[in-house]
């Protein structure tokens, strides 16, 4: 009994949250066919192809597999770049909404697993356990935006270096 109750008092902890609901795990979850089973389609794309258009309605999110996507503003100014395990698409839940940017391949070659939002969405609402996947990936999203913001702030020498650091630490081959 003792057990039982310490398990049910992690069950929903922050930390057994970001250790059991983490991005590889969730694309596990979507991968599964035991509940609500849905299927991706495995794509190529070649440098320059763009995987999705400033304010055009999209309804696919990308898992990206290998290569490197360039998020890029209306004023082609590249503002994030998306390289494999990363997820481009499912920020917003809404059907047919428009995302804010061009998502451009800048690799020579990008695979991606192509999925209906309409069906992500119906898995991740429809089990407990995606509304916590959901909620991490959220949640990594805020991070990564509060980072940008931090080094904002940064003298721009200092932020030059931490930018070059991290693109060659993340996305360095």
């Amino acid at each position: 009994m003792k057990n039982k109750e310490a398990n049910m008092a992690l069950l929903y902890s922050e930390a057994i949250i970001d250790q059991n609901f983490n991005e590889e795990r969730f694309r596990d979850f979507i991968r599964e066919d035991m509940i609500f089973p849905i299927s991706g389609v495995r794509k190529s794309y070649v440098k320059q192809d763009i995987l999705m258009q400033c304010k055009a309605d999209t309804n696919d999110v990308f898992f990206i597999e290998h290569g490197m996507v360039a998020a890029i503003n209306g004023r082609n100014i590249v503002v994030d770049f998306f390289a494999k395990d990363d997820i481009i698409g499912l920020s917003n839940l809404t059907l047919g909404s428009t995302p804010d940017y061009i998502f451009a391949v800048l690799s020579d070659e990008l695979t991606v697993i192509r999925y209906h939002k309409e069906d992500l969405i119906e898995k991740i609402m429809n089990t407990q356990e995606g509304y916590l996947y959901h909620y991490v990936h959220m949640q990594n999203m805020v991070n990564r935006l509060l980072a940008r913001q931090e080094l904002w702030r940064l003298p721009t020498e200092e932020r030059i270096v931490i930018v070059l650091l991290e693109l060659s630490r993340k996305y360095g081959q």
